[in-house]
C-alpha cells in the first residue's frame, strides 16, 4: 500500500497560508520536475506560464515565477501544492491518460525523500512512502492513547515509561524525528508529545484519525484493514500495548468506548485462532481473551510489544520470563494489583478446599509456573494473612472463611485450639482474664477455642499482639 503524498496539501486548509505549505525534496523528485516543467515550456514560455500558474494559485505574478525560477535553478525543496498543479495543467494540455499520469505521478512521489514546513527554521523528516508495520504500530497506539490536536500536536499518554518511549521510537524510525519521554504534571504517567504539521498530517489524511476527541468514534483505519493480516496484527499490538491490561490469572483484556474497534480487534485475534468475548460495562465495552485450561493464552505474547511491562506479566505466567525472586518479580510486574475475593475462592475451589496448609503449600515461592499460584500470595500478604504465619504454626490453622463483605474468618485446627489455649491460662492464669486482657467476649474465645466458631482475622490479629502469641511461637521452634 502506498502513500499519495501530495494529498498531505489540504487546499481548504493552506489556500491562503504558503508560509506554511508543505514542501518536498530529493535527488530524483528534482529531476522529475524539471522534466515535467521543460516540457510545459513547449507549450508555453515561462512567463505566460507564470501567469497561468499566478491565476491557479490566486497568488501575484512575481511569486508564481519565483516558484518557476526556484525549480530551474534546482533549487531543492518544492511545494506539493506547485507539484499537483504542473501534474494537473500537464495533464490537460496533453490530454494525457490515465495510466500514463499515475505513472508520471507516482515516479514524482518516489522520488520525494524528505517533507518540510514552508519555514525556513522547521526541520525536514522523512517521507514514508509505503505502509510499513511500524506505520500500523503507531497508528495502533494512537488509536487507544493518542490524541491529536488542530494545531498539529500529536501527544501520548500511558502509564509505563517504557511503553511511551516504544511509540516515540517508531515515530523515529518512520519520520527521522526525535521524541523526549516525560512526566506527566497532571497526571501519575508518562507523555512524550511533538508540534509537527507533516506526522499529525499522516495520520489524518493517510489513517483517518480526527483532530480531537476520537473516544467514541475511533475505528481501525481503512488502509490497514485492506492490507492484510500482518499489518492487522500490529495494528492490534498497538492498541493492546497501551490499552489492554494483563489480569492476576493473565488473562488479556481490553476496554474500549468505541465498539467498532474492539469488533476489530475480535475480528484480527478469531483470525489467528484466539477467541475472545465483548461484555458493555460502566458505558466503557470490554473484550477478555478467552482464556485456555493454563488460564493464559499464550498466543497473546505475539500482541504485546517486547520488553514493554505488559509483555514481562505475560511472559511471567507463561514460565518464560527467568527470575530469581518469583515474588519479587511479581510485585514488580504489578505494583498496583489487587486480587479480589471472588478470584482467591477461585483458586481455593480449584484445590477443592479451603485448607491452609495446602493453600500455603501451593504458594510456595520455590515454583515458579503459573501453577504456582503466586499472585495469590502477594495478595495474601497484603490482606495480613502471611502474618499469621509470624505467630502461629501452620498446623494450628485449619480453614479460612471469606465473608461476603469481605471478612476474613479463622478456625482453628484441635492442635492450635490446644496450644494457643495453654499459652493463655499459662500467662493469664485463666481464659477469664485473658478474655479481659485482650479486650475479647468470653463466648467467642471459648467457642473459638473449642474448634466450633471461625472467628475474625481481626479478633486473632489483636489477640496475637496483647498474648505475646509470636514469642510463644519462637520459644516452641
Amino acid at each position: 500500500m502506498c502513500f499519495d503524498i501530495l494529498k498531505l496539501h489540504d487546499d481548504n486548509i493552506d489556500k491562503n497560508m504558503q508560509g506554511s505549505w508543505i514542501k518536498a525534496k530529493g535527488p530524483v523528485l528534482n529531476k522529475e520536475i524539471k522534466e515535467l516543467l521543460h516540457c510545459l515550456y513547449q507549450e508555453r514560455n515561462q512567463n505566460n506560464f507564470a501567469k497561468l500558474l499566478c491565476s491557479l494559485l490566486n497568488c501575484s505574478f512575481s511569486t508564481s515565477k519565483r516558484h518557476l525560477i526556484n525549480i530551474n535553478k534546482g533549487r531543492p525543496w518544492v511545494s506539493l501544492k506547485i507539484i499537483s498543479l504542473l501534474l494537473d495543467i500537464w495533464k490537460d494540455l496533453y490530454t494525457v491518460n490515465e495510466r500514463d499520469f499515475k505513472n508520471k505521478k507516482w515516479r514524482i512521489i518516489k522520488g520525494i525523500q524528505f517533507l518540510k514546513v514552508g519555514q525556513q527554521q522547521s526541520k525536514p523528516v522523512k517521507a514514508p512512502k509505503f505502509l510499513t508495520l511500524t506505520l500500523c504500530k503507531i497508528a495502533g497506539a494512537h488509536a487507544a492513547d493518542g490524541s491529536l490536536s488542530p494545531d498539529y500536536g500529536l501527544r501520548l499518554i500511558d502509564s509505563s515509561r517504557e511503553s511511551v518511549k516504544k511509540w516515540a521510537d517508531w515515530l523515529k524510525e518512520e519520520f527521522g524525528i526525535k521524541i523526549e519521554v516525560k512526566k506527566s504534571k497532571r497526571e501519575n504517567a508518562f507523555k512524550a508529545d511533538k508540534y509537527n504539521k507533516i506526522m499529525a498530517r499522516y495520520l489524518h489524511v493517510f489513517f483517518g484519525f480526527p483532530f480531537g476527541k476520537k473516544t467514541r468514534i475511533v475505528k481501525e483505519p481503512k488502509i490497514i484493514r485492506e492490507a492484510g493480516q500482518d499489518f492487522r496484527r500490529v495494528f492490534a499490538l498497538g492498541v493492546l500495548t497501551f490499552d489492554g491490561s494483563v489480569s492476576l490469572s493473565g488473562c488479556v483484556t481490553l476496554e474500549c468506548r468505541s465498539f467498532q474497534l474492539l469488533k476489530s480487534i475480535q475480528e484480527i485475534l478469531l483470525k489467528d485462532s484466539i477467541n475472545s468475548n465483548i461484555v458493555y460495562s460502566n458505558s466503557k465495552h470490554i473484550l477478555r481473551v478467552n482464556n485456555t485450561k493454563t488460564r493464559f493464552n499464550s498466543n497473546m505474547l505475539n500482541y504485546l510489544e517486547v520488553d514493554t511491562p505488559k509483555h514481562r506479566r505475560l511472559e511471567f505466567f507463561k514460565g518464560s520470563l527467568t527470575v530469581k525472586n518469583p515474588l519479587q518479580t511479581y510485585n514488580d510486574l504489578f505494583p498496583k494489583a489487587k486480587v479480589s475475593l471472588s478470584e482467591l475462592n477461585l483458586v481455593c475451589k480449584e484445590l477443592t478446599l479451603f485448607d491452609f496448609p495446602i493453600l500455603l503449600k501451593s504458594l510456595s515461592p520455590r515454583i515458579n509456573s503459573v501453577q504456582s499460584l503466586l499472585p495469590y500470595k502477594d495478595f495474601l500478604v497484603r490482606i495480613g494473612l502471611i502474618k499469621i504465619l509470624d505467630s502461629v504454626n501452620a498446623s494450628q490453622l485449619k480453614t479460612i472463611r471469606f465473608g461476603s463483605k469481605g471478612g476474613i474468618f479463622i478456625e482453628l485446627s484441635e492442635l492450635g485450639c490446644k496450644q494457643i489455649s495453654n499459652h493463655l491460662i499459662d500467662r493469664y492464669a485463666s481464659l477469664k482474664n485473658a478474655c479481659f486482657c485482650c479486650g475479647m467476649s468470653k463466648s467467642t474465645l471459648w467457642n473459638w477455642l473449642s474448634g466450633n466458631y471461625s472467628a475474625p482475622y481481626k479478633s486473632l490479629e489483636r489477640l496475637i499482639k496483647k498474648s505475646g502469641i509470636r514469642a510463644a511461637k519462637a520459644a516452641m521452634d
